[in-house]
């Protein structure tokens, strides 16, 4: 079966080919045909004077025969009858050759040689199938001989049959090189068409190895990122348990004093301390992720705190000190907050190895001619010249096993920072000096106007009080978590709506059928069928009912498929009331104007 169908294949190529070769071939034939026809009319002025009007009125018949066929065959009938205008014009001439000889003697006649040259002239000329060669060479010879008829007879009959073989001869040649100019042909494309296979076998294999390369480079470069967790899991360790002391602490003293201010101070240095430990977390997941790497506008300078916070109480330990010098209104960078992260992580965390006891990490930014100029120098110990042109190499360590050192160290953590930066369009520059410290320099270039943002960005207007709505909605809450569904109600209660909650999936659906809700709030994660089950049969009501999908899954992309799925909005625990509220606010505003 597979070779029947390349045979086919090799077939309709070779045929398409042809045809497009035999139009262009008709084309050309044809003015060349309008064009030597009538020269040769010199001819007939010097051999055949006496017949010279008859001669040429053969010739102007012929000539504009061609004419036309040259017209038709560059319209769109040439697409479909190129093969018939190609048997036409050969057997057109040849004809017109015959009719001379007919008032010129007849076989007797030197115009004979003219039928051959036709024959050869069009066998050349013309991409003709085998069929197609023997239906307009049967034509030529049937008005040679139809024109020879009258002068069978004496020296006559001798010379027809003597042009008949000749004639014949020129035509099978003719026939034999059609079938060599087709075998020739269909080598050529079967080459081809093994070549083709042969490129698709390549490019297949070289995409796979390139996959396989980005695989490699990804799992590289996820390695080293988790290799840099692994440093920064003491200071971590060490600052949670400075917040779960604190927290511990007040509530006891709290729970001894049982005053209302007591009560009071230690609910607030309580959520205080969460909301710290919320953000290192969360900076944390971000940082050691591996990410799909979405790019949108990030502001640089929370993106350089969110990663000196991940090594803020090593720092503190290590009695060094950081200076942060960011001007005011800094332009954002077009960049993936994970690979930004992971590019700051990587070079504090070196700075931090190089200053040991004490020192001082200064970190700032400014805008630059189009660019975002980032800096981060230490006081520590300095690469000596010879290593700086190498330190962005691949496995170029100075530390752990290949640096004879004991302070860890892969080799990777400066050439991932090197492809990241190149990545983002920027480059990095780098000084040094020994026993003084060393400054890294990252230009990343301003984004042009006009580009999306590929990441949901809550609003920033952060409301003071929380008034009731201009009108209440019915509201349906679903969350696995009782406590936290019951937060939630609360609040939107106190906003003056209607709130009905559910604990899980399938109390939700239940209640979904049996009324109509102005908007729902479900986890993403719970027992069961998931909220994007929730999400799917909101979008399924007519109108579709408006859907706000909770979630603490850390999964990169998330926010961006969900919104792709109908939800009016993703809000990623832990979150505050501020930030519940805002969501809140804005959908009670479009549901007020008519466009939830």
């Amino acid at each position: 079966m597979r070779i029947e169908a390349d045979s086919l294949q090799l077939k309709e190529m070779y045929e398409k080919e042809r045809q497009a070769k035999m139009r262009q071939a008709v084309s050309i034939g044809s003015i060349i045909g309008c064009l030597l026809v009538p020269l040769f009319g010199i001819l007939d002025y010097l051999v055949a004077r006496p017949f010279l009007n008859t001669l040429l009125a053969i010739r102007f018949v012929c000539s504009l025969g061609l004419f036309i066929i040259y017209f038709l065959n560059r319209s769109k009938l040439g697409e479909k009858y190129s093969s018939y205008f190609a048997i036409y014009g050969v057997a057109s001439v040849g004809i017109a050759i015959a009719l001379m000889t007919y008032f010129l003697g007849g076989p007797e006649s030197r115009y004979y040689a003219g039928i051959n040259l036709a024959v050869i002239v069009g066998g050349l000329l013309m991409p003709m199938t085998i069929l197609e060669g023997i239906i307009t060479f049967t034509i030529i010879y049937a008005s040679f001989i139809a024109v020879s008829y009258p002068y069978l007879h004496g020296q006559a009959l001798l010379a027809f049959y003597c042009d008949t073989f000749f004639l014949i001869a020129t035509m099978v040649i003719v026939l034999v090189g059609f079938r060599f100019k087709e075998k020739v042909a269909l080598q050529e494309i079967q080459s081809r068409l093994r070549l083709m296979e042969a490129q698709k076998q390549l490019e297949k294999h070289t995409e796979n190895l390139e996959k396989a390369v980005r695989q490699r480079t990804a799992s590289l470069v996820h390695s080293e990122r988790m290799a840099a967790v692994g440093q920064l899991a003491a200071g971590i360790s060490h600052e949670f348990n400075n917040i779960l002391t604190v927290i511990i602490a007040h509530g006891e003293l709290a729970k001894l004093d049982n005053t209302k201010e007591s009560l009071a101070k230690a609910v607030e240095i309580a959520i205080e301390s969460a909301k710290r430990a919320s953000e290192i977390a969360r900076n944390l997941l971000t940082f050691s992720r591996q990410s799909s790497h979405e790019r949108h506008y990030i502001n640089l300078q929370k993106c350089c705190e969110s990663a000196l916070s991940l090594m803020e109480s090593s720092f503190k330990k290590a009695n060094i000190e950081i200076k942060k010098n960011f001007p005011p209104h800094l332009p954002p960078v077009w960049a993936s907050e994970t690979e930004l992260q992971q590019v700051l992580v990587n070079i504090i965390i070196n700075a931090f190895h190089a200053m040991g006891e004490g020192g001082v990490l200064e970190i700032g930014a400014k805008e630059i001619d189009g660019e975002v100029a980032l800096s981060i120098s230490d006081t520590g110990c300095g690469i000596p010249r010879e290593n700086l042109e190498k330190i962005f190499e691949p496995f170029f360590t100075t530390k752990g096993v290949w640096g004879d050192s004991d302070v860890p160290g892969s080799g990777l953590g400066l050439s991932v920072v090197h492809g990241i930066v190149s990545s983002l369009g920027g480059r990095i520059e780098v000084e040094s000096t020994v026993n003084e410290g060393t400054c890294f320099t990252i230009f990343i270039p301003i984004p042009p106007e006009g580009l999306e943002k590929v990441t949901y960005l809550a609003d920033s207007t952060v409301p003071t009080h929380f008034d009731h709505a201009a009108k209440s909605l019915k509201i349906l809450v679903v969350d696995d978590e009782r406590e936290i569904a019951e937060g939630i109600t609360k609040l939107l209660r106190a906003r003056g709506h209607e709130v009905t909650s559910a604990n899980n999936s399938s109390e939700a659906l239940e209640k979904l059928e049996q009324e109509r809700y102005d908007l729902v709030i479900t986890d993403l994660l719970m027992p069961g069928l998931s909220g994007e089950h929730i999400l799917a049969r909101c979008q399924r009501f007519n109108p579709p009912i408006p859907c706000m999908v909770i979630t603490g899954a850390a999964k990169p992309g998330l926010t961006e498929e969900l919104l792709g799925l109908g939800a009016f909005a993703c809000l990623h625990k832990p979150f505050t009331i501020i930030d519940l509220v805002n969501i809140i606010l804005r959908f009670e505003k479009n549901f007020q104007h008519g466009n939830p």
